[in-house]
């Protein structure tokens, strides 16, 4: 883990120091890692969108007594049922679930790429602050 580096009060970083204070913010907000955990988990829905729905199994006894119901002998009526089911979706439906499920994974991609150059700005802007700052108030701060 990246660990940041802190300037003491009245100390100016130097200007190599810049690509550092960047990728310290970008290596250690958290806001920015929980929304590229959020990426990631829209990214792997998209193979569970184009996926067919799990198949069902289904055992049934149907006119059991309802004193002995495993005793399938005592009574002539009693029935017997297994079935496994699976659900078909229209031809073409699973492609489009799995498109619709990118597009938002790469709308989430979108949104980490915009809160990295937002950072990226405010920990430039809040840099060249101080460098003003300190230009213009001399050792006063």
């Amino acid at each position: 883990m990246i660990q940041p580096q802190s300037v003491r009060a009245g100390e100016l970083p130097q200007a190599e120091d810049l690509s550092r204070l960047v990728a310290d913010a970008l290596a250690l907000n958290p806001e920015l890692k929980a929304s590229e955990a959020r990426w990631q988990m829209f990214r792997n829905r998209i193979a569970q969108a184009r996926s067919f729905d799990d198949p069902m199994l289904m055992l049934k006894i149907q006119n059991g007594i309802f004193t002995d119901p495993f005793n399938f002998r005592k009574d002539s009526m009693t029935q017997k049922v297994v079935g496994v089911s699976q659900q078909l979706p229209f031809w073409g439906k699973r492609d489009l679930k799995g498109e619709v499920a990118a597009k938002e994974a790469e709308s989430y991609k979108w949104q980490v790429e915009e809160r990295r150059l937002e950072l990226r700005r405010m920990v430039t802007e809040t840099y060249y602050q101080i460098y003003f700052y300190r230009q213009v108030a001399g050792d006063r701060i």
